[in-house]
């Protein structure tokens, strides 16, 4: 297998991602292997190149590169002759800093010279209170949150990570998108053999909210 071109002198994290304990290791070294790869003009590589970099299974490269758009650090785009996929490409979102320049999205180089991203400064008051009443709308009968005891708690703070992790979870389209399939599913109204109701602390929590993502993206392809 012919290796492609490298846009690269090196590995280079910027330490917003290294530091990111929202991402496993793989999808760090997933990121950074696929930026390498694109030369502004995308990343080819087949799951067989990552298999065979990484010595890990083509179904786990699947995985990884799925959560990593689920999580909207990637765009991926199919090339197909009638229904067959002859090409895949994909396009880091942010294209990470070499720690030459300024990236034009994503970070932010403060006074001091370390990196942060954009929306640590933003208060997110608002919109959370926009997503409380969005799972209370989805979710009537599921447990409730009292605004004066979850703010400033561990659980708002869960929030504001998943809040932080992309653009689009910005967006009240993806909460009532991502409230309505946990309505769907009979198991988090209670329907099972405990009673048990699914809360936002449990839809929030960093792996099952993964798991969530990934799942309700299948359903809705």
């Amino acid at each position: 297998m012919g290796e492609s071109k490298r846009d690269f002198k090196g590995v280079w994290i910027p330490k917003e991602i290294w530091l990111n304990k929202e991402l496993s290791i793989m999808e760090k070294l997933f990121l950074v292997e696929i930026d390498s790869l694109d030369n502004d003009q995308n990343c080819f590589a087949s799951n067989a190149h990552f298999s065979e970099f990484f010595d890990i299974s083509k179904g786990r490269c699947t995985q990884i590169i799925k959560q990593l758009e689920s999580k909207k650090l990637i765009e991926i785009t199919l090339f197909r002759q009638g229904k067959q996929i002859t090409k895949r490409a994909i396009r880091v979102v942010n294209k990470l800093n070499r720690g030459s320049e300024k990236t034009k999205q994503g970070y932010l180089e403060n006074d001091e010279g370390s990196n942060t991203y954009i929306n640590n400064t933003k208060d997110y008051g608002d919109l959370i209170k926009e997503i409380l009443s969005a799972w209370k709308n989805h979710l009537p009968n599921n447990p409730q949150v009292i605004l004066s005891r979850f703010k400033g708690s561990s659980r708002e703070k869960t929030l504001i990570n998943r809040i932080k992790e992309s653009e689009a979870h910005e967006d009240m389209k993806f909460w009532n998108w991502y409230f309505d399939h946990l309505a769907k599913n009979p198991f988090n109204l209670g329907q099972n053999d405990r009673g048990w109701k699914a809360d936002l602390e449990y839809a929030t929590k960093k792996n099952r909210f993964d798991k969530n993502l990934e799942l309700f993206v299948n359903v809705d392809r």
